[in-house]
C-alpha cells in the first residue's frame, strides 16, 4: 500500500486536512498486536525499529456495551498467550471467565497527540462502514441528504470514510458526485494509522456518526463534542454472516444486532443522544473508557507483549512439552 495508488478526494477541505495527517506506511499483520501499527509504537519508543511479533492479543478498537461475554472483546484471538483491554471492567470481565486479560489502556493512547489547530466552525463525518468480509444492506441516499443538511449549521463538513470502504467504492463516489469533502480513515495495515486518527480528531471541533464504534470514545478523548445523528443506520443479521468471527460464533449474532440498535445506544450513552450542533464533550468519559488513566510506559508495554528473550524460552519450553502456551488468570 502506498498513496500514489489511494484514491483521493480533490476537495479543497480534503486538501488541507490531508497536507497534516502521516503519510501511510505498509506494516505486515503478524497477530493483532501489529493492527494499526500498535507495536510499531511501541517497538519505536524503545528503540526497535522492526518489533517482534507478539503472542499477545491486543483489544483494538472500543468494546462499547453492554458486555457480557468474553468472546465480544477477544473476538478471533482465541489461543493467545494472553490479552490486554483498555479498562479494569473488561480485564474483570475477561479473569472471571479464566482468561488472563491485562488492562493497559486501547492502542490509540500509546500514540504521541499531535499538535495542529483545529479547523473553525468543523464537523468530521464518520459513517456506518463495511469489513473487508463484512456486507452492507444500508441505502447511502439518505444519510448523505443528512450530511449536506449540516452545512447549515457547519462552515466545514468533512466526512472520514473507512478505508475498507474507500477500497470497494462505497460511499466515495456518492460523495464526489454531492461535492461532498472526504479523507479516509484508518486502514488495519498502516503502520501510522493511529497517529493519523489522533490527528484527524485533533482537527475538529464536533464528530457524529450514525452508528456506534470506536470513534466515538477516541473523539471525546480528543476534546471532541460527539453526537449519534442522523437516519439510524440498522444493521440486519445477514450483514454479519460472512464476518469469520459470527460464523464462528452465530450465538453473538443477535447480541450484536442488539448492540447497535439506537435505543440500545442512547440508554447506555445518553449524552451521545443530541444533534450535531448541541453535542456535548466527555473528555473524562472518554479516558476511562480507551484507559488513557492507566495506559502503561513503553518499557513496561515490551513486558506485557511477551517480547523479552526469556518470554520466548518460556514459549520454547511450554512447547517442548506440549503445555498450553498460556495459564489460566
Amino acid at each position: 500500500m502506498n498513496d500514489s495508488t489511494i484514491r483521493v478526494c480533490k476537495h479543497p477541505l480534503s486538501r488541507q486536512v490531508t497536507l497534516s495527517l502521516p503519510v501511510k506506511q505498509p506494516i505486515t499483520i503478524r497477530g493483532e498486536a501489529d493492527y494499526y501499527g500498535a507495536s510499531r509504537l511501541i517497538g519505536n519508543a524503545v528503540g526497535l525499529s522492526e518489533p517482534p511479533r507478539s503472542r499477545v492479543g491486543w483489544q483494538h478498537g472500543w468494546a462499547n456495551g453492554p458486555i457480557t461475554d468474553p468472546r465480544q472483546v477477544i473476538g478471533r484471538e482465541l489461543n493467545q498467550e494472553s490479552y490486554l483491554v483498555a479498562n479494569q471492567r473488561l480485564e474483570t470481565l475477561l479473569r472471571k471467565n479464566g482468561i488472563p486479560g491485562h488492562a493497559v489502556g486501547s492502542p490509540i493512547v500509546y500514540a504521541n497527540k499531535p499538535s495542529v489547530d483545529r479547523i473553525g466552525s468543523s464537523l468530521l463525518v464518520m459513517p456506518a462502514h463495511s469489513t473487508h468480509d463484512s456486507k452492507h444492506s444500508i441505502n447511502p441516499t439518505h444519510y448523505i441528504d443528512w450530511i449536506l443538511s449540516q452545512r447549515a449549521h457547519f462552515d466545514n463538513v468533512l466526512v472520514c470514510v473507512a478505508q475498507s470502504c474507500v477500497d470497494s467504492g462505497y460511499w466515495v463516489n456518492d460523495f464526489d458526485r454531492e461535492g461532498i469533502a472526504w479523507v479516509a480513515g484508518a486502514a488495519i495495515d498502516d503502520g501510522n494509522a493511529l497517529v493519523r486518527m489522533r490527528t484527524l480528531f485533533s482537527m475538529f471541533e464536533v464528530v457524529t456518526s450514525n452508528a456506534i464504534g470506536s470513534h466515538f470514545a477516541y473523539a471525546a478523548l480528543h476534546g471532541c463534542r460527539i453526537s449519534l445523528s442522523g437516519p439510524e443506520h440498522r444493521i440486519a443479521p445477514e450483514d454479519l454472516t460472512t464476518v469469520g468471527f459470527y460464523r464462528d460464533h452465530p450465538d453473538l449474532i443477535e447480541p450484536a444486532v442488539h448492540r447497535t440498535r439506537r435505543e440500545t445506544i442512547v440508554a447506555q450513552y445518553p449524552h451521545l443522544d443530541k444533534p450535531p450542533s448541541e453535542s456535548e464533550t466527555a473528555i473524562q468519559w472518554a479516558r476511562s473508557e480507551v484507559g488513557d488513566d492507566i495506559k502503561k510506559t513503553p518499557q513496561q508495554m515490551v513486558e506485557v507483549l511477551r517480547w523479552r528473550w526469556y518470554h520466548r524460552m518460556q514459549r520454547n519450553v511450554r512447547r517442548t512439552f506440549g503445555l498450553p502456551l498460556r495459564k489460566a488468570a
